[in-house]
């Protein structure tokens, strides 16, 4: 009788106060794309806004995250030069890739456009 009495104190312990999952959360930090009005610069914002809005969502639910590193947003003025035609800069100007387009010459981007800019 002892024996089915501790069992009940233990049983009903078990079950007012139950074990915490501590198992990590293995959800990778991944937010769903946001839509963005088009226009390198506005486009450019958003995406970092929206990653930024994403880490904070993430961090607020307790999961470790790599906080994000915001693109690169300025656009340097001039005509613009390279692409697949390869358009060279006239005089003393020089191409150079246009930050933030999502296109990279150094990642394989080989039509990149980019403007021509006075290097001083």
């Amino acid at each position: 009788m002892k024996t089915f009495l501790a069992l009940a104190a233990l049983l009903s312990l078990a079950l007012a106060s139950p074990i915490a999952d501590s198992a990590p959360d293995t959800r990778p930090c991944v937010c769903e794309p946001p839509i963005c009005a088009l226009g390198l610069e506005v486009e450019c914002e958003c995406k970092n806004a929206a990653a930024q809005q994403c880490y904070e969502s993430w961090i607020a639910q307790g999961k470790q995250c790599p906080e994000p590193v915001p693109s690169i947003c300025d656009i340097p003025e001039g005509p613009p030069c390279g692409g697949f035609a390869g358009t060279e800069c006239e005089g003393r100007l020089t191409c150079v890739d246009v930050p933030g387009d999502g296109c990279d010459p150094e990642k394989g981007g080989a039509d990149c456009m980019g403007v021509c800019v006075a290097i001083a």
